[in-house]
């Protein structure tokens, strides 16, 4: 069993599905003891079975207490996207094949497996990149493993792709790129649409609960929704 952990005024507990849980604590750590923590958790069904996930609006004290009595998932969602790639193109191809570009400044172990799984929706890769080392073994292995022709591309002169991935950038401002963009970097990107979190169909009931719910999308899952973001304008942009 999943559960969301949150601070609030009230302690309280909430079914979102079958599999996932709210549970909201006192947010003053001082009204929140082991004994009484635990005697909570143990009124849960399954709980030797639980995965705890914290909200972003987890009192900090509150979480530090936490992290003593129970650890907490942590899930990249950038880690998610990668895993998901394949299903997140298909959602968004349009039957024709797109113009992908990667952006990778420094050599990154992930175009390989990102590659592979990219490959059916292009005929022609572009990869943005300061290393030409890196980008002549990373051609040779595309052409070899897929007969996939890769161009090379500075930042200045990328192309206008229709699928932007971002790996890792010097960069940070994409605005001026077309298409929609995946950040799997660290770093927070300006962008036009931008993938902010992956929905499962039957997530539940999320309202109100501030936490990234591609963190409980199953690895088989099929059917899910993209919430894309501008962040040119800070507007949302919802796409399925």
């Amino acid at each position: 069993m999943k559960i969301i952990v949150e601070s609030g005024k009230k302690k309280n507990f909430r079914k979102i599905n079958n599999d996932t849980f709210l549970c909201v604590l006192p947010s003053r750590p001082i009204l929140l003891s082991k004994i009484i923590y635990k005697k909570f958790i143990k009124s849960l069904p399954c709980p030797e079975e639980n995965s705890y996930y914290k909200t972003k609006t987890l009192d900090e004290k509150l979480c530090k207490k936490l992290n003593k009595i129970t650890n907490f998932t942590q899930e990249k969602s950038t880690d998610i996207f990668l895993l998901h790639i394949e299903k997140i193109i298909k959602t968004l191809n349009t039957g024709a094949k797109m113009k992908i570009c990667i952006f990778s400044d420094l050599p990154d172990e992930r175009i390989y497996k990102l590659c592979d799984r990219i490959n059916p929706f292009t005929d022609i890769l572009y990869l943005v990149t300061q290393n030409e080392d890196f980008y002549d073994k990373i051609s040779s292995y595309t052409m070899e493993n897929h007969g996939l022709v890769m161009t090379l591309k500075q930042f200045s002169e990328s192309v206008r792709a229709d699928i932007n991935i971002i790996l890792n950038s010097n960069e940070t401002d994409f605005s001026k790129n077309s298409g929609y963009s995946i950040n799997l970097s660290d770093k927070n990107i300006t962008a036009e649409k931008t993938l902010y979190d992956i929905i499962p169909i039957d997530a539940g009931d999320f309202s109100g609960i501030e936490i990234k719910k591609c963190q409980f999308l199953n690895e088989n899952c099929e059917n899910f929704n993209l919430i894309w973001r501008n962040y040119q304008k800070s507007v949302d942009k919802f796409k399925k």
